[in-house]
């Protein structure tokens, strides 16, 4: 019978220097066997920019992922989630990984919100540590003077 997939093991907050390696492991169990998939603060981890992931399935089938760093900058840090999903279901697990450094702010894609909806944006920052994130929308504080109006702010931060 079709089981939904069970995180079996998975990574734990680690707050790193800038220069070392990470390795995020995630292993997971489930009929049929479960594909894993990371992202990092929501959005699908990109296939460059220092990031190496792979999967395998165990002889008692399993599914073990990685997502490697092999040298961690502030633009890597953020909440990292592995999600497994098959047929019959998913399970994910979600941590940050806080990289010493001055903010860093990756870009955020356009998302849609429906009136009467609630709707939750999450910064996509890196650095540590970060003492506060302020949003803006319409007239930008001096901090973002070259954001046009019309779009929202990009968030100002404080280290």
């Amino acid at each position: 019978a079709d089981t939904p997939p069970e995180i079996q093991y998975h990574f734990i907050e680690q707050t790193v220097q800038p220069g070392a390696e990470i390795s995020l492991k995630c292993s997971a169990r489930g009929r049929p066997t479960p594909k894993i998939h990371w992202n990092l603060d929501g959005f699908p981890i990109p296939n460059h920019a220092g990031f190496v992931i792979g999967q395998f399935v165990t002889g008692q089938g399993d599914v073990i992922s990685h997502a490697n760093i092999s040298h961690v900058a502030t633009k890597h840090g953020g909440r990292y989630e592995c999600r497994a999903s098959n047929k019959a279901g998913e399970d994910s697990h979600e941590e940050r990984l806080n990289v010493y450094g001055p903010p860093v702010v990756r870009e955020m894609a356009t998302q849609t919100a429906v009136v009467g909806e609630d709707f939750r944006i999450s910064c996509p920052v890196g650095g540590f540590p970060i003492k506060r994130i302020s949003w803006f929308k319409g007239l930008c504080p001096p901090c973002m003077p070259s954001v046009p109006v019309f779009r929202a702010c990009p968030p100002c931060l404080s280290s």
